[in-house]
């Protein structure tokens, strides 16, 4: 538009210019009122020209800016839409640390949390024998996957109604299995019925999640005499002071059994706990941060097993949980009897000693001793293990872990690949784990 003005502008003047050339030649009158109306025309041409493409700039700016604006206030209209219709059907969704991300509706009859976590380790593992039971040199070493879950919990129709359901991939095969797949039923009288598969209610090790132990593993006494998941039948009751659990199914450590492959007539599990001092959330982990207050928890439990084949299986276990402003101990003792159904009964036991000390906010010490006898004749295998190591908080999410752990008995009666342990039957055999932990 500027261009289209200048150009006629220049136009006049190189008119101008030349008619005055022209005068210069042959000066007169007439030619000078020639030049002058020629002069005239050509402005009057120039502002005519200037005048209709103002006004057709004019027009071009109203209606190009004016449907520009529209498409604009349309997208915004629209992506309001979007962003608030969760606001509109009254549901939240977020994170919570030490839960995960949530979906809930507004009164809270639909909920959905979203959690995970991921332990990835490396194992240095020493025996003294020239040829160890498992046939690998004497040093082994190597990375692993320990731990991948993920864990989908909540409540349908109303907040009594709830779900369980944690996954995990086997570090081993790498294969996507379920770990937990419950549902659970809240009683106004504050008793709650699950349904599925989940951790029998024995040993209290168990029980605390793999996440918030002290060590990299949990006890090789733990490891021996757990019930671990079951499928079945759990009643659980609930008051201010004490708890009780009891569950009827499948047997100790039968995930995924079924009708088809339950080895058992009956098996029942049983947990008794009374809470000296402190919240039930206090013991959702063995670990006590400085300014915690006094949480004191005792526990009983007690299994029994009876076998199709005629053997059975029976055991009990007591423990002690305690957290004093930065200091955590714990204590367990656990004896079974087991009956193969030809006269044979042995009856192995073992024991754990545990403490953690929090040095600061990011900086925990711990150590532990577990010692126990299988019971096998003619040799009695056990096992004496002191276990030392440390904690480096990197934030709520992440945690550094490393621990070394020697066995002082002469023996190592069962092959714990997964804990970094070997079958041996020489002593002093030393595990050196160094873990990193996140969960979300």
């Amino acid at each position: 538009m500027t261009m289209i003005r200048t150009i006629g502008l220049l136009s006049g003047v190189a008119a101008l210019s030349v008619s005055g050339l022209a005068g210069a030649i042959e000066i007169d009158n007439a030619s000078i009122d020639q030049l002058r109306a020629e002069l005239n025309e050509l402005r009057a041409q120039n502002n005519s020209l200037t005048a209709r493409l103002d006004t057709e700039d004019a027009q071009w700016l109203n209606e190009t800016r004016a449907s520009e604006i529209r498409g604009i206030v349309q997208d915004v209209l629209a992506d309001s839409k979007n962003r608030t219709s969760l606001q509109d059907s009254g549901a939240m969704a977020g994170y919570k640390a030490g839960s995960g991300f949530f979906l809930s509706n507004q009164d809270g009859s639909f909920s959905m949390n979203i959690s995970g976590m991921l332990q990835t380790r490396w194992v240095l593992s020493h025996v003294d024998d020239e040829v160890p039971l498992d046939g690998a040199d004497s040093d082994t070493s190597g990375f692993q996957v320990r731990r991948a879950k993920v864990t989908f919990a909540g409540n349908v129709a109303d907040p009594s109604w709830g779900y369980y359901i944690q996954g995990a991939f086997n570090g081993a095969t790498g294969h996507f299995d379920f770990e937990d797949a419950n549902i659970s039923k809240a009683m106004d009288n504050g008793l709650t019925m699950t349904a599925g598969q989940f951790k029998a209610p024995f040993m209290r090790e168990t029980l605390v999640k793999s996440s918030n132990q002290l060590a990299v593993e949990r006890s090789l006494i733990n490891q021996q005499y757990t019930a671990g998941r079951v499928v079945g039948l759990m009643f659980g009751y609930q008051q201010d002071a004490w708890s009780f659990d009891a569950s009827y199914n499948n047997g100790a450590n039968t995930m995924y059994s079924n009708s088809a492959n339950n080895a058992t007539n009956w098996a029942l599990q049983g947990r008794f706990q009374y809470k000296v001092s402190g919240d039930w959330s206090d013991f959702d982990s063995f670990t006590s941060s400085a300014g915690d207050e006094e949480a004191v928890m005792i526990g009983f439990a007690a299994m029994g097993e009876d076998y199709i084949a005629g053997s059975s299986m029976y055991g009990v276990t007591a423990d002690v949980s305690a957290k004093f402003s930065g200091v955590s101990l714990f204590a367990s003792a656990v004896w079974q009897n087991q009956d193969d159904g030809a006269g044979t009964e042995r009856n192995p036991w073992g024991a754990v000693i545990q403490a953690g000390y929090s040095m600061s906010d990011q900086w925990e010490l711990f150590g532990r001793y577990s010692w126990g006898s299988n019971d096998v004749l003619p040799v009695d295998a056990k096992t004496a293990v002191l276990t030392v190591g440390a904690n480096y908080f990197v934030n709520s999410n992440v945690k550094f872990t490393v621990d070394w752990g020697l066995n002082f008995e002469d023996a190592m009666p069962d092959d714990q690949v997964d804990t970094g342990w070997r079958a041996t039957a020489a002593s002093d055999e030393w595990v050196l784990r160094a873990q990193l932990q996140l969960v979300f």
